[in-house]
């Protein structure tokens, strides 16, 4: 006689242990984000010590005279190549050790910002006179190969958005391509928020530095034929001809402002460095002109907090002398 046998699941039985399956996965996961993020905060530390320590150093930065001759600003220029050399060597010994971390904690938030930390240093221009066969090609090839490393592990992850902030080091085209990709494919709205903003921050940067260095160059002419820098003068090798763009390229606003205006609709609330994409995106989205910042005009309102969290409004101090300071830290 032939005995058949059932496996018979019980939900009561079956549930709990899937349940501490799913926990221990879950604390696994959060031991080694938390493992990584103490390992990178010692070495970030650790690097913030060595570059304070050169820093200090090198306090003792001669002044030149008033009217340097030749003589004297070829040495300034020298000590300040020295001193920049000595900064990239500091920046160097570290690639490696970013690099490890980035290979032992591979998966987690902290793993993705060194291998950004090695992305970076690999894109520097700088490196030029250490490896001068390092051609702006063969960096952008290294810095894709990275990239694809990069979106094979993290791709779904809302970690990317540290990617999307570090997009500094993309070439143009590898910017429409990779972030393209987190606007297109990321789940995470922070990620494609990221994506957004941080091109359009490019731009926009770029378009004031553009409009700064026309302005400079118009004083130049104006005011000053000779330029009296103490380094170079900062336009002696540039050809004209290369700033000149087709008049429909000059301003892209209408671009930029549609891209500010889709995060204030779809990504406002999100949180962006103290503040959010909304209230970022509104406040380039509305800057004010230069002619409403002219010496003599009325200052805009400013509201912020005290340091006690109280909201602080600058027309509160209407018809007194107030001093506003401005600092970041990059």
């Amino acid at each position: 006689m032939r005995r058949r046998g059932w496996l018979i699941f019980r939900p009561s039985r079956v549930l709990p242990f899937m349940i501490l399956t799913i926990l221990s996965a879950c604390s696994t996961a959060e031991k080694a984000e938390e493992a990584a993020s103490e390992a990178l905060a010692a070495l970030e530390a650790e690097y913030s010590e060595a570059t304070e320590a050169l820093s200090e150093s090198q306090d003792s930065f001669p002044s030149m005279s008033e009217q340097p001759d030749s003589a004297e600003r070829a040495a300034f220029r020298k000590l300040v190549e020295a001193q920049s050399e000595e900064y990239m060597a500091l920046r160097e010994s570290f690639v490696p050790r970013y690099a490890s971390l980035a290979e032992e904690h591979w998966g987690t938030g902290a793993g993705l910002e060194a291998k950004i930390w090695v992305m970076s240093w690999e894109s520097m221009p700088d490196r030029d006179e250490k490896d001068p066969e390092a051609t702006e090609e063969e960096r952008a090839a290294k810095i894709a190969e990275h990239t694809d490393a990069i979106f094979a592990e993290y791709a779904e992850s809302p970690h990317m958005e540290k990617l999307a902030a570090s997009s500094y080091f993309f070439s143009d085209e590898q910017s429409e391509e990779y972030l393209g990709r987190l606007r297109q494919e990321s789940p995470h709205a922070n990620v494609r928020a990221a994506a957004i903003y941080y091109p359009v921050s490019r731009k926009i940067s770029q378009l004031r530095f553009a409009s700064l260095v026309a302005e400079r160059r118009v004083e130049i002419e104006i005011e000053t034929p000779e330029v009296d820098d103490p380094y170079n003068d900062p336009y002696e090798d540039e050809d004209p001809a290369e700033d000149e763009v087709p008049a429909e390229e000059v301003d892209p606003r209408a671009e930029i402002d549609a891209e500010l205006q889709l995060l204030i609709d779809e990504y406002g609330d999100i949180p962006l460095e103290g503040s959010t994409y909304g209230t970022v995106a509104y406040a380039h989205l509305t800057a004010h002109t230069p002619g409403e910042l002219a010496i003599g005009q009325p200052a805009p309102e400013i509201i912020g907090a005290d340091v006690d969290g109280n909201e602080m409004r600058l027309s509160d101090f209407h018809g007194n002398v107030t001093v506003f300071y401005f600092w970041g830290d990059w």
